[in-house]
């Protein structure tokens, strides 16, 4: 069977905070920042059926200048139906980056696995 293919078109926000309280001087303050990323993002999903109960799901859109802030992110999963229950396992990933020529840089990427059982009321 042939996968489908969706488009995705996206508003992402990410709000960083970041402090130093670790100062070299006792006596000196704690700094702070928060940065903000406000980017819209394009991507693309695509689904695959191999057997009736089983499909396979990857997506990932992102946004980006060179030398500016950039985000993406990206999930796969393998969902199996049995009945009106829907069992998944998958991964995520999440990559943000401030502009470098900001007063304060942030940068980080964020990944891990999931899985889970969901309910279909149809």
């Amino acid at each position: 069977m042939a996968p489908s293919s969706e488009t995705l078109w996206e508003v992402q926000y990410t709000s960083v905070k970041s402090s130093i309280d670790a100062p070299l001087d006792a006596s000196a303050s704690t700094a702070s920042g928060t940065k903000s990323i406000i980017y819209p993002t394009l991507g693309l999903g695509i689904e695959l059926h191999p057997s009736r109960h089983l499909r396979l799901e990857a997506k990932a859109s992102g946004f980006g200048f060179p030398h500016k802030a950039n985000i993406w992110d990206a999930e796969g999963s393998a969902v199996l139906r049995v009945g009106k229950l829907e069992v998944f396992i998958g991964g995520k990933g999440f990559h943000f980056k401030t502009s470098p020529q900001a007063d304060q840089y942030l940068s980080g990427t964020l990944w891990g696995p999931y899985a889970g059982l969901r309910w279909v009321f149809r």
